[in-house]
């Protein structure tokens, strides 16, 4: 066998392995790849969970906030009342 062949066959071999240790770590990101894809659903669905919680949140500090001030204005026009006198008192 010629250096030449000998270097030819070399070759043919270096590139098989350098081929199944590509097709190895193909396989190895593809799996990366769905893991990735099921961490992304997951998050994707807790994120649907949380903005659905910081809506329904949102709505009650709104409809808390806004009854807080209704009760404020009550109080307030408590203010303009006038106490009854001792006299009125006792005559009722």
């Amino acid at each position: 066998m010629s250096p030449n062949t000998l270097y030819a066959h070399l070759q043919v071999l270096l590139q098989s392995f350098q081929g199944k240790e590509l097709e190895t770590k193909s396989r190895q990101v593809f799996q990366l790849l769905r893991a990735i894809q099921k961490d992304y659903s997951k998050v994707e669905e807790n994120l649907g969970v949380l903005g659905r919680h910081v809506t329904n949140s949102y709505n009650t500090m709104s409809s808390v906030n806004q009854s807080f001030t209704v009760m404020g204005q009550k109080l307030s026009q408590t203010q303009t009342l006038k106490e009854p006198k001792e006299s009125d008192q006792l005559t009722s």
